[in-house]
């Protein structure tokens, strides 16, 4: 279903249909049980066609709230404010206890619109990197998905919005999740050519890996004396733990480092350890 903001006194059409999750408009048929990809129009079409309504809402939105169902779009302060890219008035409305929105705004950071979106959905499409700050910092839920298992990360991901990605994977968002295609935030960035995002995503893959690997090893070694049949021998659990300690203060010391630095230094890893924790695991 389409929403209607009037501006003056002309009415536009603001398309945020979950059928058309992206810039690009797709939408996906079942056939023989495989899923096909229908692209319709341009990624470029898209992206100023919203540009236009953002700024069509940006200077006046008269509200009609004589049907609140087909306009809650524009009458939810939350959107209202993420379109406008007003941060100040988002802040009032929930810093200010007098204020009449407070409800409003408490009751509405993970409720979804008729496109299916949550406020943070639109914040991630449109790059309100402050705003999303914010809105996760009063109880936006990064990984919130749609019906159809869209987060706000495969959001960011299709607009190409890096930085957005970056603070979203710092904030807790899970970039494994996938939607109902089967895909992953990184599968649509890749998809709409979103190359930097599509690197930043598996950095983020390859760093987490050696995170969780040092860590689950670490956890490994210290839980194996009193659950294990097979114990290790005290060099064996020292080989272990150095090898974590050492892992560990690469990952603090280095912060920016390649793909290929992770994925060498987690090969280097599993070469020592893996060997020692094998008798844990097959005990």
């Amino acid at each position: 279903m389409a929403h209607l903001a009037t501006t003056g006194s002309v009415s536009h059409t603001i398309i945020l249909k979950e059928e058309e999750e992206f810039s690009p408009s797709m939408s996906h048929t079942e056939t023989d049980g495989e899923t096909q990809e229908l692209e319709n129009d341009s990624f470029h079409s898209r992206a100023d066609l919203l540009t236009e309504q953002t700024a069509k809402l940006s200077r006046s939105i008269t509200m009609e709230e004589n049907d609140p169902s087909e306009t809650a779009l524009e009458s939810n302060i939350v959107m209202q404010c993420i379109y406008k890219n007003n941060l100040e008035r988002l802040q009032e409305c929930f810093q200010n206890e007098l204020d009449h929105h407070r409800k409003e705004l408490l009751s509405s950071l993970n409720q979804r619109d008729l496109s299916g979106k949550s406020p943070l959905d639109v914040a991630a499409c449109l790059g309100r990197f402050e705003i999303i700050q914010f809105l996760i910092s009063i109880g936006s839920e990064v990984n919130s998905t749609s019906s159809k298992g869209y987060t706000c990360l495969h959001y960011a991901a299709a607009w190409g919005r890096k930085s957005v990605l970056k603070l979203l994977v710092e904030k807790g968002g899970n970039f494994h999740l996938r939607n109902i295609f089967e895909e992953r935030p990184r599968e649509v960035a890749n998809r709409y050519n979103q190359n930097e995002c599509v690197y930043f995503l598996d950095w983020a893959d390859a760093k987490v890996k050696l995170e969780d690997t040092v860590s689950k090893s670490l956890e490994m070694v210290n839980e194996q004396d009193k659950n294990a049949t097979v114990k290790l021998t005290k060099e064996e659990k020292f080989i272990v733990i150095n090898t974590c300690k050492e892992k560990q203060e690469w990952m603090d010391k280095n912060k920016e480092p390649s793909i290929q630095d992770y994925e060498m230094h987690l090969t280097s890893f599993l070469n020592i350890v893996q060997p020692i924790l094998q008798k844990i695991i097959e005990r």
